[in-house]
């Protein structure tokens, strides 16, 4: 696990995390940018990247784990201020740099004015002004600022905020959850106000003719937080740019598809070449296994037990089935299935380990939430592993849970019993495991 390193603005301290080797990729950040790597969620997009780069992220001033912000609003140049300090601190010559949401203006004002550290920009999701003005009509109307900053008031931490920036997922517990760890993260309560005042009134539209880097504009088709038009807008003010529009709604761009499509156009920036493009999913996975198979075989004989793991297979494929999951494979003691809700997972796996109880089997079963790679009728990736790796903990009979699988238990009233922190073999990082309460 990477542990958080300092760059000094000031008297302030910004928290940043470098991982990886090659060419630098930067994350400017809205606000908490190392938030994505501490959840399962969302830490697909650190991974994916240093598959080819160097990554650095940070949290801005206060946000996160960096420092409260100085007295005052910030400014763009502040915040500039921030990411060169980052840039300096972990020794980046240049680098590519991302920016999502109200960052992109902050990096579009960083490759304006710092030429020689910039070498190119994906923006996601971003523009250079967002609220109309009599120059720009295109932008939202001035009652958003009234009603956006009304909402934060009201809704601030809830993880309500998910409706608007990922309604396409907004129905999962686990998402919500995230998104309220998320907001939490990005301020404290008293600063968040000055920070959405702040961010309605960006403007860096007079700085786009000194930008002479490459940039990508990745935008979602539907995103009503930040419509396409304004991409759009972007897209025809900066001379070196390309437009690429991705079919969904999400705002978000840490979860599919707008991770695929990001990651996609970063490697292609950073290295001339996309890839082999992965398709990934976010799913809740279930993972089954038999406990001591090899004594009962042979205690029970061939027929016998070909007969009763028949019967344990047969049930459990119809639990998949009837919770609309998706079986991916099974293996000679267990099976593996997806399942677009976590709470599905969760009551399959809850099935699955009461119906092996019956039987007399001892069996174990984990639940996780996080990103898969589809490959075929297949699935792979770091969640696959960390699945597996959470069954090591398993008593016999137990139904085991990441933490994400246990947030979504919470949202859905399904009663967990917390086992505290834990390492899991070959995953990097410690994980906060629970184990499912079944019924008697």
């Amino acid at each position: 696990m990477t542990h958080s390193r300092w760059a000094l603005v000031g008297d302030a301290s910004v928290a940043f995390k470098a991982r990886g080797v090659g060419p630098n990729v930067v994350e400017v950040p809205n606000g908490a940018g190392l938030v994505w790597s501490e959840h399962p969620l969302t830490r697909g997009w650190p991974e994916r990247v240093q598959e080819f780069a160097r990554f650095v992220s940070y949290d801005s001033l206060g946000a996160g784990h960096s420092d409260p912000l100085p007295a005052g609003a910030p400014s763009i140049e502040s915040r500039v201020g921030e990411a060169i300090a980052v840039m300096d601190a972990a020794e980046v010559e240049s680098a590519f740099v991302v920016a999502w949401y109200s960052a992109a203006p902050i990096a579009l004002a960083l490759a304006a004015s710092h030429r020689g550290r910039v070498r190119g920009l994906v923006i996601v999701n971003g523009f250079a002004r967002l609220i109309q003005d009599v120059d720009f009509p295109d932008g939202l109307p001035k009652s958003v600022r009234e009603g956006f900053e009304r909402t934060i008031a009201e809704r601030y931490g809830s993880g309500r905020i998910v409706e608007r920036w990922m309604p396409e997922l907004s129905d999962r517990p686990e998402v919500r959850a995230f998104m309220e760890q998320y907001e939490q993260a990005l301020s404290r309560r008293g600063e968040i106000l000055r920070l959405a005042r702040f961010v309605t009134l960006l403007d860096v539209r007079d700085r786009l003719h000194a930008i002479d880097v490459p940039v990508t504009i990745v935008h979602a088709r539907d995103d009503i937080v930040v419509p396409p038009a304004l991409g759009a807008d972007l897209h025809t003010r900066l001379a070196r740019s390309d437009y690429v529009v991705v079919p969904t709604s999400n705002h978000l761009f840490a979860v599919p598809p707008m991770l695929d499509a990001v990651i996609e156009q970063t490697r292609l920036m950073v290295t001339g070449d996309p890839g082999s493009v992965k398709r990934s999913s976010l799913v809740a996975l279930v993972m089954t296994d038999i406990v001591g198979s090899t004594e009962r075989l042979a205690a029970l004989r061939d027929r016998a037990w070909t007969a009763l793991l028949g019967d344990y297979h047969n049930r459990s494929a119809e639990a998949v089935q009837r919770f609309g999951g998706h079986r991916i494979s099974t293996t000679g003691d267990g099976c593996v299935a997806t399942f677009d809700s976590a709470t599905a997972a969760l009551r399959c796996a809850t099935a699955i380990a009461k119906r092996a109880r019956e039987l007399g089997i001892e069996s174990r079963t984990a639940v996780h939430v996080g990103d898969v790679e589809v490959i075929d009728d297949d699935i792979a990736g770091l969640s696959v592993h960390i699945t597996a790796r959470l069954l090591d903990h398993a008593s016999p009979g137990d139904v085991i849970l990441s933490e994400a699988a246990a947030q979504a238990a919470i949202g859905a009233a399904i009663s967990t019993t917390d086992m505290g922190i834990k390492k899991l073999r070959g995953v990097p990082g410690r994980w906060r495991l629970s184990t499912l309460n079944l019924d008697p």
